[in-house]
């Protein structure tokens, strides 16, 4: 009778498959390799866009922050349409509750738009969008939420 490794490849990808199928996304991470945080910092009185024809803001300190704010991740500069991306790159792995993570702006913001608080903290949850496990760990990729103002 012949074997066929493909047949034990399939059962074996099964096996591994079915139990991740069935598993949920929790904000408490571990052996996190790779931290990417994207967003959009418009220029509206909240920092959020208003609608679809929305300008961003440039040039403005997007940071990173967990552990309500006292500790800071990374940081981005925005382009011309407001994007940022703050990626970290985590040399052993790191275990976190993301759950205590915020993308914050400290205001007054520098640029051309004067329909945001001129003091205060434009502050937005990020929410997990995909996990990806790595051969060195897992690339967690978040996106930062509305953002609102909180006052200093």
């Amino acid at each position: 009778m012949a074997q066929y490794p493909t047949m034990l490849l399939l059962a074996l990808f099964f096996v591994v498959a079915i139990p991740l199928a069935h598993s949920t996304i929790t904000t408490e991470l571990t052996n996190l390799v790779e931290l990417r945080v994207a967003g959009v910092l418009s220029c509206s009185a909240t920092g959020n866009p208003v609608d679809t024809t929305s300008q961003g803001i440039a040039g403005v300190n997007v940071v990173l922050v967990c552990n309500g704010g006292q500790t800071e991740l990374g940081q981005a500069i925005t382009n011309i349409t407001g994007a940022y991306e703050v990626t970290l790159h985590l040399v052993d792995g790191l275990s976190f509750d993301t759950s205590t993570c915020f993308t914050t702006v400290r205001l007054p913001a520098v640029g051309s738009c004067t329909l945001l608080p001129p003091t205060g903290i434009l502050q937005a949850p990020i929410t997990i969008i995909s996990l990806t496990q790595s051969v060195v760990g897992v690339v967690g990729v978040f996106v930062g939420g509305l953002f609102s103002v909180v006052s200093l």
